[in-house]
């Protein structure tokens, strides 16, 4: 049997009900979200699964157009977090940067299986968000996003196209987490996930990530495809990368441009901003880029 196939039967092989505008598995409580959420996913659902694989042929026409789908949806931060044991949560009402690019990449990749549940779509979010695809505890998620990015290389999720396009190794001493525990709730409640995040974030700092530096970006734009995940590296004490988004290309005249769709906390909702090069030139504490392509399912 197949790790996945036996993460299916573990995970959804329980009937559901629903607690109040929350949904939970009736024997573990694997997953939760809300009502709203559910009949969101139902709808696109309906629009989607109609679509052949023929009209749909890559995996990023499919992300593309789930993103826009939520544009004008409103900036909505911390919606993974929540009372009591880490489990899948997921709201399609609101989206933060992250949360924006997992939903779609999630909903694309489901699709392209030929699958449509609402336990298939928490399943593929297992699968992308933590780590060798196991919910464990808070700390097996995939927090930092070096950490999301070489755990879904592994899995055949996406592919780094940072260096061949030029790239630069990127200088990482992440340890923001274990420094900063009391903005954690569950760090702050459990001393010893401290220690464990200490041991994430050495492995980190041990690999090789790569980036295009700022004055840079603008030559590789070219080269970008839709729904490319742009992933902005921070000059931040202690963090890696510090937002990120999908690359949308638009093509005027037979002039191509590289904007940037993603969940805005400036603009409190989902948008598609001017290009990447020009939205970097606006933060002095982005220091460049780096790309993830998703892999077709």
């Amino acid at each position: 049997m197949k790790r996945r196939e036996l993460l299916n039967i573990l995970f959804f092989s329980v009937p559901i009900f629903y607690v109040g505008n929350k949904l939970f598995s009736s024997e573990t409580k694997r997953y939760e979200t809300n009502q709203k959420s559910i009949e969101i996913f139902k709808n696109l659902m309906a629009q989607y699964s109609n679509n052949s694989k023929k009209n749909y042929s890559s995996i990023n026409r499919f992300i593309i157009d789930f993103s826009r789908e939520f544009l004008g949806y409103p900036y909505k931060a911390g919606t993974l977090e929540g009372e009591g044991e880490e489990i899948c949560r997921f709201d399609l009402t609101g989206f933060d940067c992250v949360t924006l690019v997992e939903s779609s990449l999630c909903l694309s990749r489901i699709l392209m299986k030929g699958l449509n549940t609402i336990e298939d779509f928490a399943n593929e979010l297992i699968f992308t968000r933590y780590r060798n695809g196991i919910l464990e505890d808070y700390t097996s998620r995939l927090h930092y996003t070096a950490d999301w990015a070489y755990d879904n290389i592994q899995k055949g999720v996406v592919e780094d196209l940072t260096k061949e396009l030029g790239g630069v190794k990127l200088p990482l001493k992440v340890n923001f987490m274990s420094s900063n525990p009391n903005l954690y709730p569950p760090l702050k409640e459990n001393k010893a996930f401290i220690d464990k995040i200490k041991i994430i974030e050495a492995d980190i700092n041990s690999r090789n990530y790569y980036y295009i530096p700022k004055d840079k970006v603008k030559e590789i734009e070219p080269f970008l495809r839709t729904a490319d995940i742009i992933c902005i590296a921070t000059n931040k004490k202690g963090l890696d990368y510090s937002h990120l988004g999908l690359a949308y290309i638009e093509e005027i005249r037979n002039t191509k441009k590289a904007r940037f769709l993603h969940s805005s906390s400036k603009q409190k909702k989902v948008i598609i901003d001017k290009t990447i090069s020009e939205y970097l030139n606006e933060s002095s504490s982005s220091i460049g880029i780096t790309i993830l392509r998703p892999m077709e399912v």
